[in-house]
């Protein structure tokens, strides 16, 4: 198959913005041109070399598409849809009463309903609908699954990568107002005290690094990862209502099994170990 070379616009995009920011930042350190806004712990530069470098770095990692999702991944980590998982259960064990009275053709006409409400059991039971065997259902599901699973995957990674650059591009913002506050120092006959205040002021970079890591980037990732799990665990759940329905189980018992499901997920309430034994292992 013939392919052809197209210029990654990520990578020339990632080079341009990290070198450019560290240029930057040194020029404003050396020239004396680094405004700290009225306080020490706002610095120009430093601001520069953190989010400039970091974000320049991370689109060298990844290709430009997933980069463009990083406005939409955020967005999905400020705004959830919250499910309600008792109403799934009660769709799909009113779905299987349908289909076990009148049969598995019966369901055709909810299939616009479930599109709206429910698009991976649509998606399933419209594969019942056409005659596909079981097994073929499941693995159909199943690959869909981790299909899914592998793209909100990438989006957790674009996260924990800026939250593995921040830190790191923080000593490199501190080297640079170190190297400034030094040279500055040999060169000054003046009060002492400016020099130190300078050195303090370097400092700014590795605690900006250190804080949007530890306070912003890497909490998402964690909250994206959980966010897919909770997606990954309600399409188990669908599948196998799918597949009970399809095998003519009882719509009660498809209800209990789901919702057997739900309490397994929740935490457990067991009593406290009495006083001077250890829990069992």
């Amino acid at each position: 198959m013939a392919t052809k070379k197209t210029l990654d616009t990520a990578t020339v995009f990632g080079i341009a913005m990290g070198v450019g920011s560290l240029v930057i930042s040194m020029v404003l350190e050396f020239r004396e041109l680094n405004p700290d806004f009225g306080s020490p712990f706002l610095k120009l530069s430093a601001l520069l070399i953190i989010f400039g470098g970091t974000f320049g770095c991370t689109m060298l990692s990844f290709p430009m598409e997933q980069i463009r999702n990083i406005p939409t991944l955020f967005r999905i980590a400020l705004f959830w849809e919250q499910s309600d998982d008792m109403a799934l259960v009660e769709t799909v064990s009113k779905l299987a009463e349908v289909a076990r009275r009148e049969g598995i053709l019966a369901l055709e006409p909810k299939r616009d309903e479930l599109r709206a409400t429910y698009p991976f059991l649509a998606k399933g039971f419209e594969l019942v609908i056409d005659g596909r065997p079981p097994e073929v259902v499941k693995e159909v599901l199943t690959n869909e699954i981790y299909a899914m699973e592998e793209r909100h995957k990438v989006g957790a990674e674009v996260f924990t990568c800026l939250g593995g650059y921040a830190p790191t591009m923080g000593i490199v913002g501190t080297v640079v107002g170190l190297i400034g506050a030094l040279s500055k120092a040999g060169e000054s006959t003046g009060d002492p005290t400016a020099v130190v205040e300078a050195i303090a002021t370097a400092f700014i970079a590795t605690f900006y690094g250190i804080a949007t890591a530890n306070l912003l980037f890497l909490p998402i990732a964690t909250k994206l990862q959980r966010r897919t799990e909770r997606e990954v665990f309600l399409r188990i759940v669908q599948t196998e209502g799918i597949l009970a329905t399809q095998n003519g189980d009882n719509p009660r018992v498809i209800a209990q099994s789901l919702k057997a499901f739900f309490r397994a997920k929740e935490p457990a309430k067991g009593k406290e170990p009495a006083k001077g034994k250890e829990p069992a292992k």
